[in-house]
């Protein structure tokens, strides 16, 4: 494939949420899929259905929303590749991995303290960004 012209791609995502509902709308381009946190279950749901190629690549990409409900203990969790990818490893291995670290986490400490604790956790390159964003309806 030839490309006329150079590729300058964005890999945002967006997020609109009414915090007094929990109401959100999520939606990403090139970024690994967020995950809802159900409080009720102690389970982790990754949002896969919100995901596109990232901003440039394609033209005229469709990025459709996945919409939710945050309930009361209910969290959001967003992150870049970095937290989940290493040369030679399958994507999903990592995100199954953080998932999980997700869960213990939140089993031993809550949700409070637990952004900080899972990017220092994460089985990352050093040289990749790792950033995580936690979003929790208390």
């Amino acid at each position: 494939m030839r490309f006329r012209r150079p590729i300058f791609s964005r890999a945002p995502t967006h997020l609109l949420i009414d915090l007094r509902s929990g109401r959100y709308e999520i939606r990403h381009a090139g970024h690994p899929p967020a995950a809802h946190f159900r409080a009720g279950s102690g389970t982790w749901e990754l949002l896969n259905q919100a995901g596109g190629p990232a901003l440039g690549i394609v033209e005229e990409a469709g990025y459709h929303p996945v919409k939710g409900t945050l309930c009361v203990g209910d969290a959001l969790m967003m992150y870049t590749d970095g937290l989940v990818e290493n040369p030679g490893r399958d994507l999903d291995l990592g995100i199954d991995r953080l998932l999980g670290d997700a869960t213990a986490l939140v089993a031993q400490t809550g949700l409070a303290q637990g952004a900080q604790r899972l990017v220092n956790s994460a089985d990352a390159q050093e040289d990749d960004d790792r950033s995580l964003m936690l979003i929790w309806r208390d």
